[in-house]
C-alpha cells in the first residue's frame, strides 16, 4: 500500500491539465470506487519538460506570430478544436527543422468532455523514463468523465528531485508515446508515486482488458 499522505499528494499533482485538483481516492480502497479486479497493464512512461513563451522557438516568425498558435505562447499549451488541430499541425510539421534544432516535439492532450485538445510542446529528452505497471484505477467522486490511474516509479529519488525542482512549473507526462497530462507541480513527491487522469472515452487505449462502466 502507498503511504496515504504521499498517495493523495501524488494524485493531487496529476488531477488536471490547467488546475491541480485534490482527488479523494486512495485514503481507503473504496473512497473513490477503486477497481477490484485490475488486469495487468504495463506502460512506458516518460516525464518531459514543456517549453514556455521565452523559448527561442517562438522567435521564429512562422510560429510566434501565427494567430492559431498565440495561445501557446504563455505555457506551451493551448486549446484547439478539431479544425484548428489540422491547421496548427500543418504549421508545426512545416517547421520540423526548428523542432529538430531545439530537440523538441509536440503532442495533443485530449480533453475529457469534448473533441478539443491541448497542444503541448516539450523536450524530446526525458527527465525520467521507466517501464511501470499500473497499480490501481479509481473512479473519482462527482466526476463521470475521467478515471485516475496510479503507478509508481522505481527511481523514487529521481522523481523526488524532478518534482522538487519543478514546483510551480509544468511537466509533460507521456504514456506509450502520447501526452496524457501536463500539470503544474505543486509539491515534492518522495515515494515515487505518480498518477494520471484519463478521459473515460479514451482510457481503453491505455488500459487493455479494462472495461469502463457506463458514465
Amino acid at each position: 500500500m502507498f503511504d496515504s499522505i504521499e498517495h493523495i499528494t501524488a494524485k493531487a499533482f496529476f488531477c488536471a491539465v490547467s488546475v491541480v485538483i485534490l482527488a479523494t481516492c486512495g485514503t481507503s480502497p473504496r473512497a473513490a470506487d477503486s477497481v477490484d479486479q485490475l488486469p495487468r497493464v504495463e506502460w512506458s512512461v516518460s516525464v518531459n519538460e514543456p517549453i514556455t513563451r521565452d523559448h527561442q522557438l517562438f522567435g521564429n516568425a512562422a510560429i510566434g506570430s501565427n494567430e492559431n498558435l498565440r495561445s501557446i505562447l504563455y505555457s506551451g499549451m493551448g486549446v484547439c478544436n478539431a479544425a484548428d488541430t489540422t491547421s496548427v499541425g500543418s504549421i508545426l510539421r512545416a517547421r520540423d527543422v526548428e523542432f529538430s534544432e531545439y530537440d523538441l516535439t509536440y503532442g495533443w492532450l485530449e480533453l475529457e468532455d469534448s473533441t478539443d485538445c491541448d497542444l503541448v510542446i516539450y523536450s524530446r529528452k526525458p527527465l525520467l523514463s521507466e517501464n511501470v505497471e499500473v497499480d490501481e484505477i479509481c473512479y473519482l467522486p462527482d466526476d463521470d468523465m475521467n478515471v485516475l490511474v496510479l503507478f509508481k516509479f522505481d527511481d523514487a529519488m529521481a522523481w523526488q528531485h524532478i518534482t522538487s525542482s519543478y514546483i510551480g512549473k509544468r511537466l509533460a507526462i507521456v504514456v506509450n508515446g502520447e501526452v496524457v497530462n501536463a500539470p503544474v507541480v505543486n509539491a515534492s513527491i518522495e515515494s515515487g508515486n505518480c498518477s494520471v487522469l484519463l478521459p473515460r472515452r479514451i482510457a481503453y487505449r491505455f488500459l487493455p482488458g479494462w472495461e469502463c462502466p457506463d458514465a
